[in-house]
């Protein structure tokens, strides 16, 4: 993807009226190139000019997408496996750079993270001096809200996202462990119907079979443990009681 550009600005105070505007249009945005525009927004407003957003699996550390802004080539996917990027996830706290990241552009800043499900949002802002202003609190939470909001929007915008709530309430019954049977009688409908549905999520999801779909949408977020689990209880609590 190629980045987004964006003047240099070595001012470290605070706009926080096109911050707030930025962060705005994040919610907005209709991809991550255009979530990216909105970030480089985000930076001039606070003095850190330069930003790499990252999206992936936490534990796999597989680049599902990024943008920047940085000149000359950026090997991205190197820069997602970086130990420091999964620690400030882990962390969940905004983390001062380190020296030794080998892009001139983040000789000074911090990242912030932000999960969702098995994936993660990771955005890493910074400057190429070595000072920061005396508001460097208020940058970090303007980024962490930057990050936060794409997240969110990428739940939207992602395209293993474009499952229907219907095709998502199958799915969630079928990683539960309930058969198509099953599954119809509790939502009112035919077992054909439910297995259309999850037909249309499997070839959504891009995958062969319906546990492959359930692991799938866990990973993205899509649908959660706990909710998987409190439709174990119940049907365990049915059978009890039948």
């Amino acid at each position: 993807m190629p980045p987004a550009t964006s003047a240099t600005n070595t001012d470290t105070s605070v706009d926080h009226r096109i911050a707030s505007e930025a962060l705005e249009s994040i919610t907005r945005a209709e991809s991550i190139a255009s979530i990216g525009l909105a970030i480089a927004e985000i930076g001039m407003a606070i003095g850190l000019p330069h930003y790499l957003l990252l999206h992936f699996t936490v534990f796999e550390r597989r680049l599902s997408d990024a943008c920047h802004n940085l000149p000359g080539e950026v090997d991205v996917a190197a820069l997602a496996r970086l130990d420091f990027v999964h620690e400030v996830v882990a962390r969940l706290l905004p983390t001062m750079l380190p020296p030794g990241l080998g892009r001139s552009e983040f000789a000074n800043g911090f990242a912030v993270a932000a999960p969702h499900g098995q994936r993660a949002c990771a955005l890493l802002m910074g400057r190429g001096d070595r000072q920061l202003g005396a508001e460097t609190a208020q940058q970090m939470g303007i980024a962490l809200m930057a990050v936060t909001y794409a997240v969110d929007r990428l739940r939207v915008i992602a395209p293993s996202q474009q499952l229907s709530a219907r095709e998502l309430e199958c799915l969630r019954y079928s990683a539960a462990g309930f058969s198509a049977k099953e599954t119809a009688r509790e939502l009112g409908i035919s077992h054909r119907t439910v297995e259309e549905y999850l037909e249309r999520s499997k070839k959504r999801l891009k995958v062969d079979t319906t546990i492959a779909a359930a692991v799938a949408a866990i990973r993205d977020g899509l649908i959660s443990h706990a909710e998987i689990e409190a439709l174990q209880v119940t049907f365990s609590s049915r059978s009890a009681a039948g």
